[in-house]
């Protein structure tokens, strides 16, 4: 038995002795208790059933990568079998008659050497199992380690891919943005120029309107002033001659005005004067 190639015959090589011990124990014990056939075949079949649940759980934790729990589990499966081994011996005895004496020191040798044979054997097998499934739990758990390594990558990828193109598509709308500022940009100074030339237009007519419209008003004036210049003495004398006609009229509506004072005053003062002689 190679033990450092299988960790695990390390742990149970020396599980093999008590097992042994275990065993024959059991064939003591039983040869003088005198238990029954039907008894013998239960206490089997519960041993048989705590080793199966024993391997499941040594199986599972050396899958799962758990060494130490997978070796202790083995020290039972190992101690357990030299009892289940014992009562399937005692059971084949009595169903071929054949008569155990322990007593006697070459059946004994025999009986002890045999089942060392099958514990080693059944040690070596059981190890080796165990092994397997450990390198094969290993190599499991570093192919999905891989695989979770790959399956980021490709997450990552994805995600990168993603980033990507939405960058890719703001480049494409902030190059479509820009290409619609640059085109209302040039619209505007397109606009503007035909503002501004429309501005030196509307300038050179209005200085076109304002030159002639100038010379008319010169000629306007100078027609005026001619005019003024032949009318004005007789317009002058005209004024004059209603400026005293309008002082004439307002001295004689004075005139009346006093005159209509006068009479009132005198003739209240007569009314007056009349009344109080008479008092």
């Amino acid at each position: 038995m190679n033990t450092h190639q299988n960790p695990f015959l390390t742990e149970v090589l020396s599980v093999c002795d008590e097992s042994r011990r275990l065993y024959m124990q059991t064939l003591d014990q039983q040869q003088h208790a005198g238990q029954p056939v039907d008894w013998l075949e239960r206490m089997l079949q519960l041993s048989q059933q705590s080793l199966d649940k024993l391997w499941q759980a040594a199986i599972s934790s050396a899958t799962d990568g758990n060494f130490l729990d997978a070796a202790s589990v083995l020290t039972c499966i190992v101690k357990e079998w030299g009892k289940y081994k014992a009562l399937q011996f005692l059971i084949d005895a009595d169903q071929h008659s054949i008569v155990l004496d322990l007593w006697d020191w070459d059946t004994y040798d025999t009986i002890q050497k045999n089942f060392q044979l099958d514990v080693t054997t059944q040690v070596i097998n059981l190890a080796s199992q165990l092994n397997n499934a450990l390198l094969a739990g290993q190599v499991k758990r570093e192919q999905e380690s891989k695989n979770s390594l790959m399956h980021g990558y490709t997450d990552l990828h994805g995600i990168a891919m993603q980033v990507i193109q939405r960058q890719d598509g703001n480049l494409q709308q902030a190059h479509q943005v820009n290409q619609q500022y640059a085109d209302t940009a040039f619209q505007g100074v397109k606009q503007a120029q035909q503002s501004v030339y429309w501005m030196q237009e509307g300038v050179q007519n209005m200085y076109r309107f304002v030159e002639g419209h100038g010379a008319n008003m010169v000629g306007g004036m100078q027609a005026l002033q001619h005019h003024l210049e032949e009318n004005l003495p007789s317009s002058i004398e005209q004024a004059r001659e209603e400026a005293r006609r309008r002082r004439t009229t307002r001295m004689f509506v004075w005139f009346l005005v006093v005159c209509v004072v006068a009479v009132g005053l005198l003739g209240l003062a007569a009314f007056i004067g009349t009344h109080l002689v008479g008092s």
